[in-house]
C-alpha cells in the first residue's frame, strides 16, 4: 500500500512530519517523466524514522533520488540510502561521512562544513584548515545558506565576521580555491 501523502508524526511524536516528501516525490516525478504513487509504507515509515541531519535539503535529495532509481509504481524501501533505511547513519564513530551516490555536490560540501564546524567546536579558521579552503570561504558559504533558508535570530552579521576573521578585513592572502 504507498501513502501519496499522508502527514506523519515525526520520531520523537512532538511534531508532525510535513508532506514534503510527498510535494517531492510529484515534483521529481513529473521532471523525470515517473508517475509514482507515491511511498510504499515501509519506505514512508523510514523516511518518518530517520533524523534528516542535513535537513530539507538532504530529504529532498533522497526523495529526487528515490524517484529516479524506482523501478516500481511507487519508492519501495530499497529506493533509500541504507542510512534511511536502517535510521542511522552508517558511520557511527561521528569522524566520518557517507554520501549517496547522485547527492549534488553543493549539499556534499554543506555536509562536510558542518560536520567539520561540529568537530571542531565551530572553530572556523580550524575548520577551513583541515579543509584545505579559505577561512573567507566559510563565511561565504554559511552566508549563502542563511540567505537561501533563513533563522530565526539571524546571525553573525558580515562586520561581525569580519572582526573575528582578519581575512575577511582583506588581510589575507590565501588564493580564493575555485
Amino acid at each position: 500500500m504507498s501513502s501519496p501523502c499522508a502527514c506523519h508524526p515525526c520520531a520523537n511524536g512532538a511534531t508532525t512530519f510535513p508532506c514534503w516528501p510527498s510535494t517531492f516525490c510529484v515534483s521529481f516525478g513529473e521532471r523525470n517523466a515517473r508517475h509514482l504513487a507515491g511511498f510504499a509504507r515501509p519506505a514512508a515509515e523510514a523516511l518518518v524514522r530517520y533524523d534528516w541531519p542535513g535537513n530539507v535539503r538532504e530529504l529532498e535529495n533522497t526523495i529526487e533520488r528515490a524517484v529516479v532509481l524506482s523501478r516500481g509504481t511507487a519508492v519501495e524501501l530499497d529506493d533509500l540510502p541504507v542510512e534511511v533505511r536502517t535510521g542511522q547513519g552508517s558511520a557511527s564513530d561521528g569522524r566520518s561521512i557517507t554520501f549517496a551516490i547522485g547527492t549534488p555536490l553543493g549539499e556534499i560540501e554543506r555536509r562536510v562544513i558542518h560536520a567539520t564546524l561540529g568537530h571542531v567546536g565551530g572553530d572556523k579558521r580550524l575548520c577551513a584548515q583541515l579543509l584545505g579552503i579559505a577561512t573567507r570561504t566559510i563565511y561565504r558559504r554559511l552566508e549563502e545558506e542563511k540567505e537561501v533558508t533563513p533563522t530565526e535570530g539571524g546571525g553573525q552579521d558580515k562586520e561581525a565576521m569580519a572582526a573575528e576573521d582578519p581575512e575577511l578585513r582583506g588581510g589575507g592572502t590565501e588564493p580564493e580555491p575555485t
